[in-house]
């Protein structure tokens, strides 16, 4: 493909606009994780000498996290021929996606990490094509 992309990105979905000469397309992928709540106390369990053990909480962050690594992937997969990206989102999202890229020593495409608001699919898309139009990358 070698085109420009951008992701917007959050962790309940993730819309991926690849940029090349024959035009746009759009891409939606859903984690189908459910909302993430830490829990700000409550009863934990001890073992004998004291020391917390293993907690039912541990158990939901351990398999919250195995599920966004599998979305990451997704968008990665997905984002793989792109020769520069533009990260885009709200939270930590877009940081935990690009240290996947990192991790994957992917990391040189991504042109920006830009924390933004949520968008509608046509500004998000006016948005990549605005900063791929103003932006000397590569």
């Amino acid at each position: 493909m070698s085109g420009n992309a951008g992701v917007w990105i959050d962790h309940r979905k993730a819309i991926i606009i690849i940029l090349s000469t024959s035009g746009e397309r759009i891409t939606q992928i859903n984690s189908d994780v459910e909302k993430h709540v830490r829990s700000s106390g409550g009863s934990q369990s001890r073992s004998t000498n004291g020391a917390q053990s293993s907690s039912a909480e541990d158990v939901i962050e351990h398999r919250f996290a195995n599920h966004l690594e599998v979305y990451y992937k997704k968008v990665i997969e997905t984002l793989k021929d792109a020769e520069h990206i533009l990260v885009m989102g709200p939270g930590e999202a877009r940081i935990e996606l690009q240290k996947q890229f990192h991790d994957k020593k992917t990391h040189a495409r991504i042109a920006e990490n830009e924390k933004c608001d949520k968008m509608t699919d046509p500004q998000i898309a006016a948005r990549i094509r605005e900063f791929f139009h103003t932006t000397a990358v590569g």
